[in-house]
């Protein structure tokens, strides 16, 4: 149970921490974009 346990939540940690590079991205983006949208 618990190696089960340890494999999962190493599994999560590095699907959490894939999913927040790619949140980062977005959101890094959209702002981006917004501030393009309000310069011009």
């Amino acid at each position: 149970m618990r190696v089960l346990r340890r494999i999962k939540s190493s599994r999560m940690r590095r699907f959490d921490a894939r999913t927040t590079v790619l949140g980062l991205l977005a959101a890094t983006r959209v702002t981006i974009d917004a501030a393009m949208d309000g310069s011009a």
